[in-house]
């Protein structure tokens, strides 16, 4: 049902060549890029982010062209897995800001073979053992940002965003 809306969606949006696009089932307005990420799957949707698994992959110093947001989540974790779903993956703008604006290391600390070391990392490093866990680091791995836990108010997460954003470019 839903890609068959969606793909109504898409029809009305060819046709009328308008940049938004109303459901008669539900009346929301959705825009073009909010079509778009809800035909993705998450999988896609994390491809396209880019993110990175681990911390030490990434890039130092003059290499970095963004700041590094760290993600301590869980694969058991009920509400790292909400809020990937319904701010990362699910939010037009968040998702955006994600992808254009931050290196993206999501950093889980129930894995198997590494998940000690990033627990270990995130207490030692932040005091804290909570998940979701984010922290904006510059080049130097330094937090430039005070640390966000679990939101699910996108302004609020958003508002963390472009923090960590505004403080890389001062």
């Amino acid at each position: 049902m839903k890609n068959a809306i969606s793909v109504l969606l898409v029809l009305v949006v060819f046709f009328n060549g308008c940049k938004k696009a109303e459901t008669t089932l539900t009346g929301k307005t959705y825009s073009i890029e909010e079509i778009e990420l809800r035909n993705k799957t998450n999988e896609e949707k994390r491809r396209s982010l880019n993110v990175y698994y681990d911390l030490d992959d990434i890039c130092l110093g003059s290499e970095c062209k963004k700041p590094i947001l760290l993600f301590f989540t869980g694969y058991s974790c009920v509400n790292a897995i909400k809020m990937t779903d319904d701010l990362i993956l699910g939010d037009v703008e968040i998702y955006n800001s994600l992808s254009e604006n931050f290196i993206n290391v999501w950093l889980y600390v129930d894995d198997k073979k590494v998940g000690k070391k990033w627990l270990g990392y995130e207490v030692e490093n932040f005091k804290k053992n909570t998940q979701p866990l984010f922290v904006v680091l510059n080049s130097k791995k330094e937090p430039i940002t005070k640390i966000m836990e679990y939101t699910n108010d996108s302004k609020k997460f958003l508002k963390f965003l472009n923090e960590g954003k505004d403080s890389w470019l001062d």
